[in-house]
């Protein structure tokens, strides 16, 4: 089963963020591929800021 990005313009924001939108979380994928949804919860995935 591949797995694209649609053809439309991108929702400005983070990577995680964009990724999540997009349907690119570990949660989103494995959903995908069992073809239902699970009662898991994605883990929060913390970016350091990167100072000046």
């Amino acid at each position: 089963m591949p797995f694209a990005l649609n053809e439309r313009w991108f929702k400005p924001g983070r990577l995680n963020e964009l990724m999540e939108y997009e349907g690119f979380t570990g949660k989103q994928i494995a959903e995908k591929i069992l073809g239902y949804t699970t009662n898991a919860v994605q883990p929060e995935i913390v970016l350091p800021e990167f100072a000046e």
